[in-house]
């Protein structure tokens, strides 16, 4: 009879341990316990930091630089470069460059992050431009992406996930953010 009692016991608590974690794990109890903060806690608050940029666009014949101030994460430069992108097209929209707003679709890295795709919802050039303007424009893209210190050496831009369609320009290929004309090299 002492062997069933222990046996009995036994089980009991079982059962109960096993609703008690079955009932945590649904959400029904909530435990909650506090610690006190630690280093970690320290260190994933200061990720994300304010960093002033230079933006660069093309506007009646020569560069506009402007600076604005970003959010930077330290461990994303994805994230970076869709901030710097978003910034970028607000204020080419903000100077009347282009018609409409543009939203940005996606931005991603390559696994070393040496090229960056950079996918939008419309193209930012438009077909009445000149060539000169289009060329500047991106120009004026790439050279805002370089002052921003990015790991990405080459740009892929893409329209709704395809390459960027022009009739002037190639965009098969990806553009390096390194090579940028400067203003005094333009063939004005």
């Amino acid at each position: 009879m002492k062997v069933n009692k222990t046996l009995i016991i036994t089980l009991f608590c079982s059962l109960a341990a096993g609703m008690f974690f079955f009932l945590i794990q649904n959400g029904i109890i909530l435990v909650h316990c506090s610690l006190p903060p630690s280093k970690d806690f320290a260190l994933q608050t200061s990720v994300c930091t304010k960093k002033n940029i230079i933006c660069s666009i093309w506007k009646d014949g020569h560069y506009l630089d402007e600076e604005q101030s970003v959010i930077w994460n330290k461990q994303d430069s994805a994230a970076n470069l869709g901030q710097i992108v978003r910034t970028w097209l607000g204020i080419l929209f903000e100077y009347h460059v282009i018609g409409q707003e543009i939203n940005l679709e996606a931005v991603m890295l390559s696994s070393f992050e040496h090229e960056a795709y950079i996918s939008l919802a419309h193209s930012f050039i438009e077909s009445e431009q000149s060539v000169l303007d289009k060329w500047c424009t991106i120009q004026s893209l790439l050279k805002t992406l370089q002052t921003a210190d990015l790991p990405a050496q080459t740009i892929q831009l893409l329209v709704g996930g395809s390459p960027l369609q022009d009739e002037h320009i190639d965009f098969s290929q990806p553009l390096c953010i390194q090579n940028y004309i400067e203003d005094k090299d333009l063939p004005l």
